[in-house]
């Protein structure tokens, strides 16, 4: 009995032992079984022609012929940015023989900087010191206006004064006529011999004449206006005041200047507001009573030919209603030239901008 229960165990022991070898055989085989497909995916891709197809090329060096056509076809360079152009008024005493070198400013003439007060060490070192007013405008000298031709604009001349008006003759009243002397009496007698007086016979007196006509005056011919004036000393001046100024220039003796370029575009603004100030001062005498003491401060452009754009006035509180209405009407009605055409290659653009200030001091 006892032997054959020994037996037992032992066959339920065998049979435990080979379901566990199976157990774990079939755990190895559900392992190895992913791998395996897996690695015949792969070998599968691999000999695939898309795989060949989908697989980039080694760069190679080529190269590339472009045809001499192509340089016709040259992109255009881009456009030169405009210059900044500092305009300053000048005048001939301040002009110089001998331009200065990298000048601040554009003018009419070429100056050169002077300073006989001393440098402000806080001022900028190309402008002098000088003491005068507080105006926005940068002047160095004091002069009046005169009235004359422009320098630069051909057939704008002095505007000559109103002819005065030739008076008419007054009639002169006939010379009285000379007296008479009374009738004389011729006496006579009659047969008997009585006196018999005989009145004379009264004279007739001549027709005084009408008093000749006056004479008409011949009508003056419109004055023809003069040639452009030759003569430097005839044109027009402007009216300037010093103004105040705290500059670092070193003094050097010379009367207060800046180092100004005689440029083409400083030549056609002087011309700009030459032409301006010429028309106002004409409207001003027109109108005294509108003028206050002031600054009208003025910004527009000139287009190539020669007309006003974009007028206005920057400050509206600077001049009353009448001295604004005629002030642009100077700047509309004033005979602008048209860009001269160094200035328009200068600009890269067809219209200048101007900034100018009427003064009244």
């Amino acid at each position: 009995m006892m032997a054959l229960l020994v037996q037992q165990g032992a066959s339920i022991s065998d049979s435990r032992a080979a379901a566990i070898s199976v157990g774990l055989h079939l755990l190895l085989v559900a392992a190895l079984v992913p791998l395996w497909l897996f690695s015949i995916a792969a070998g599968l891709i691999s000999s695939s022609p898309l795989a060949t197809i989908r697989q980039p090329a080694a760069p190679q060096e080529q190269e590339i012929l472009v045809p001499e056509i192509a340089a016709v076809f040259e992109p255009e360079p881009a456009p030169r940015p405009p210059e900044q152009h500092n305009f300053i008024r000048t005048t001939a005493p301040q002009a110089s023989a001998t331009p200065p070198e990298k000048a601040p400013f554009e003018s009419d003439h070429n100056t050169r900087a002077g300073s006989s007060s001393p440098a402000d060490p806080d001022g900028p070192a190309f402008l002098p010191s000088q003491a005068g007013l507080d105006i926005p405008a940068l002047e160095f000298l004091r002069q009046d206006f005169t009235d004359g031709a422009l320098t630069g604009t051909p057939g704008l001349q002095a505007t000559p004064p109103p002819p005065r008006e030739t008076p008419l003759p007054l009639p002169q009243p006939a010379p009285p006529a000379p007296a008479q002397p009374p009738p004389a009496e011729n006496l006579a007698t009659s047969p008997d011999g009585a006196p018999i007086t005989i009145a004379a016979a009264t004279p007739l007196r001549e027709p005084t004449p009408a008093p000749a006509p006056a004479p008409k005056p011949a009508d003056t011919p419109p004055e023809k206006p003069a040639p452009p004036a030759q003569n430097p000393g005839n044109a027009m001046q402007s009216e300037t005041r010093p103004t105040r100024v705290k500059g670092g220039l070193t003094p050097n003796g010379a009367a207060p200047s800046v180092d100004a370029a005689d440029t083409p575009m400083g030549r056609y603004q002087r011309q700009v507001t030459s032409a301006i100030e010429k028309e106002w001062r004409t409207k001003r005498r027109m109108k005294p009573d509108a003028v206050t003491y002031g600054t009208i401060e003025l910004e527009f452009f000139v287009n190539k030919s020669g007309t006003i754009e974009g007028l206005r006035i920057k400050n509206p509180r600077g001049a009353g209603p009448i001295m604004q209405d005629f002030t642009l009407s100077a700047v509309l009605e004033a005979r602008v030239p048209p860009i001269p055409r160094d200035v328009l290659d200068s600009l890269g653009k067809d219209r200048v901008p101007i900034t100018y200030d009427i003064i009244v001091y």
